[in-house]
C-alpha cells in the first residue's frame, strides 16, 4: 500500500524594502513610483500602450439606419439576442451609416 507524500509548506518570505524591516509591497509602491516619477522608462511606455487597449464595444450608433425614427429597431435585426445584446452589431448586419464631424450620420 502506497503512503501518501508529506508535502510540508513553509511560508514565502515577504520581499523587504531597503529599510528591512518595512514589508515590500509591490502595488502600492508601483503607484508611488508612478507618481512621483521614479517609474523607469520600459515600465512607463508599457503602461501608456496599455491605457487605450479596452476592447470597443460594437453598439449600434442611434443614427446609424439601425433603428426606426422611434427608435426601435428594424425587424430581422438582432434576431436572437435578447436585453442590450440586441443593440450590438451582429455579424451579417448591414453595414452602419457613417458619422459625420457633426456627431450625426448624414441623411
Amino acid at each position: 500500500m502506497l503512503q501518501p507524500a508529506l508535502v510540508l509548506l513553509t511560508p514565502v518570505p515577504q520581499p523587504l524594502t531597503a529599510n528591512a524591516q518595512e514589508r515590500l509591497f509591490y502595488e502600492r509602491e508601483s503607484k508611488a513610483a508612478f507618481a512621483n516619477g521614479t517609474q523607469t522608462a520600459d515600465i512607463t511606455a508599457e503602461q501608456r500602450k496599455l491605457l487605450w487597449a479596452d476592447a470597443v464595444i460594437p453598439f449600434r450608433r442611434q443614427n446609424s439606419g439601425h433603428y426606426d425614427t422611434q427608435q426601435v429597431l428594424l425587424p430581422g435585426l438582432g434576431d436572437g439576442a435578447s436585453g442590450t445584446r440586441i443593440h450590438l452589431v451582429q455579424q451579417g448586419d448591414p453595414e452602419q451609416r457613417p458619422v459625420t464631424p457633426s456627431g450625426g450620420s448624414p441623411a
